[in-house]
């Protein structure tokens, strides 16, 4: 083993934080839709446009490829392989989930951070 090869339990660990950080992810999101479905039966709006409109916020998509991309991830360093090395499709859908992050919080602190939304409608 080389020294820029990470250990068996080095791979465990980072694993474990991609999985538990995709599961934190899908939480949110999870929580998000819970609180915008109650707001919409609240209110008798119409449930199918509020969830097409939901899913169809950059915001969310990113979040949630972000998540799937992170839980793959953990998939992959804990499988057993020859060559301990990430596979090439995977740093790239691992660049293209940060980039997306990236893209989203850029957007919100200089764009969105300053607009005021009703009581209610985000998740704390």
């Amino acid at each position: 083993m080389s020294a820029t090869e990470p250990t068996a339990a080095a791979r465990q660990a980072w694993a474990a934080a991609q999985g538990a950080m995709g599961l934190l992810i899908l939480a949110a999101v999870a929580a998000q839709a819970r609180a915008a479905i109650e707001r919409t039966v609240g209110l008798g709006r119409d449930l199918p446009t509020t969830m097409a409109n939901f899913f169809s916020y950059f915001t969310i998509l990113s979040n949630i490829f972000c998540a799937v991309v992170l839980l793959l991830a953990a998939w992959w360093m804990t499988r057993p392989r020859s060559k301990p090395q990430e596979a090439a499709w995977l740093a790239i859908l691992l660049a293209c989930a940060t980039t997306y992050m990236i893209a989203t919080g850029v957007v919100y602190n200089l764009l969105l951070r300053s607009i005021a939304l009703d009581q209610g409608t985000t998740v704390p």
